[in-house]
């Protein structure tokens, strides 16, 4: 049983992941000027 709850926040940390960079990079791709401006402050 503990395996398995290991085995799913596993598999959903990895997705949340790939989801966080990918979303990331598309947005900094499509706007590239306000990404600049934003990331200089955060």
């Amino acid at each position: 049983m503990g395996n398995a709850v290991v085995n799913t926040l596993i598999a959903a940390g990895i997705v949340f992941a790939i989801g966080c960079g990918w979303f990331t990079h598309i947005q900094s791709r499509g706007r590239r000027s306000r990404a600049a401006a934003g990331s200089d402050g955060g």
